[in-house]
């Protein structure tokens, strides 16, 4: 996937245009200007933020035991 247009912070600065080449779950490329693959799906943030996900994956139950 190659997400296009988007605003994002990079290098301790925020940057628009910003373009990122995502495959395999991971960040492939990131660049002022990418050009899509054939066939390679294109989503245009139009300017909006693109920023990382951050998975939280704690637990608060073990054993089939809530410890809430």
């Amino acid at each position: 996937m190659l997400i296009i247009n988007a605003c994002a912070y990079l290098n301790g600065t925020w940057e628009q245009p910003v373009c990122v080449r995502t495959g395999d779950g991971r960040v492939q490329e990131v660049s002022a200007q990418l050009q899509p693959l054939p066939g390679e799906e294109v989503l245009d943030l139009g300017g909006d933020y693109l920023l990382p996900g951050f998975v939280d994956v704690h637990t608060h139950a073990f054993a089939g035991h809530d410890v809430m």
